[in-house]
């Protein structure tokens, strides 16, 4: 499943985790090491709203690419064209929640093409072109950013949010 060299990565084991060990759920976070998230409270606020509106995503930023040399991990395999048809689209998703219903699709496409590509790319294609529900989340999108800077004050000072302060 993995995309990376051929080598199992913490994403594919996830997604394991997930799609077999506990398939019951409905609704599931992702985090990456490098997150941090400054109160419970933060993450509650968050968490509720989904649930409460049924997204299917919660996401970053979504870009769109129309080619494959748009986006910063271009030296990454990401989805080929003879299985999905661009556009493609991707964010940082370093902090991603996805419902049941999201997880079912990609496990999909999983099973129909025998591969998940970079999974930056995979869950927002999946996702937009399955017409699931997508929450473009301020808390994560304002600050989860690719190698920014970050200091003490701007904990702080913005204890709502969520950060991706080391990369």
């Amino acid at each position: 499943m993995s995309y990376l060299r051929g080598e199992v990565c913490a994403w594919d084991k996830a997604m394991f985790l997930v799609g077999e060990l506990t398939p019951s759920y409905k609704f599931m976070w992702f985090f990456e090491e490098d997150v941090f998230i400054p109160t419970p409270q933060s993450f509650l606020k968050v968490h509720e709203k989904m649930i409460a509106n049924r997204y299917d995503l919660a996401s970053n930023a979504i870009n769109v690419s129309y080619t494959r040399n748009s986006w910063i991990w271009r030296h990454i395999p990401t989805i080929r064209e003879e299985f999905i048809p661009l556009p493609y689209y991707y964010g940082l998703d370093c902090a991603t929640g996805f419902s049941h219903r999201l997880f079912t699709e990609l496990l999909k496409f999983r099973l129909r093409f025998h591969r998940f590509d970079f999974h930056e790319a995979m869950i927002a294609t999946v996702a937009l072109k399955s017409n699931v529900s997508i929450y473009r989340v301020p808390e994560i999108s304002k600050t989860i950013r690719y190698r920014q800077s970050w200091n003490c004050s701007d904990f702080l000072n913005n204890s709502s949010y969520w950060f991706h302060p080391v990369k």
